[in-house]
């Protein structure tokens, strides 16, 4: 198995996304083997017209039918001990977590919830953390810069973490 050899690399965690439609027993294999805290399910949602969730696997080209506060659930009873949350709406965009779908998610379930998708700022970061995250992913604001979004690594100083999360 894959996720074996990847345990043996020294890997703790692993993320599944297209298996938890199509291979649950897979995921439940790995929860009960190495821990629900290896256990990640990576879900990607986008907002349909009639302001629901929609999930999709398959790097976002295949819709499932199943709903989002039912999925999570049953995903948690299956040894999943972690969801990233992305919003496909708000991916890249710099503009905001869908912070809506974070609470959803979070008040649903009992295990971690990540944000992902729409970070711009760390008082961002911090919103999506109050919204019932247990942690938000922020690749763009560490990768550019300015108002013409420069490429550059950009890591925020340890006082402005501190403000921003009043710490």
């Amino acid at each position: 198995m894959q996720v074996e050899k990847l345990f043996k690399l020294g890997f703790e965690k692993i993320s599944f996304n297209t298996a938890l439609d199509e291979k649950i027993d897979l995921v439940k294999e790995v929860a009960k083997k190495y821990g629900v805290q290896s256990v990640v399910a990576s879900i990607d949602v986008k907002k349909n017209i009639f302001g629901k969730y929609n999930i999709y696997i398959e790097n976002g080209t295949k819709k499932i039918k199943w709903n989002l506060e039912e999925y999570v659930k049953h995903l948690q009873d299956n040894g999943v001990g972690e969801i990233l949350i992305t919003s496909i709406d708000q991916e890249g965009s710099m503009t905001a977590y869908d912070y809506e779908l974070i609470k959803l998610v979070s008040e649903s379930i009992e295990i971690l919830v990540v944000a992902n998708g729409g970070a711009g700022s760390l008082s961002e970061c911090k919103k999506a953390i109050d919204s019932g995250a247990s942690a938000a992913a922020a690749s763009s604001i560490f990768s550019y810069y300015g108002k013409k979004n420069a490429v550059l690594v950009n890591y925020p100083t340890q006082a402005e973490i501190m403000e921003c999360f009043s710490l």
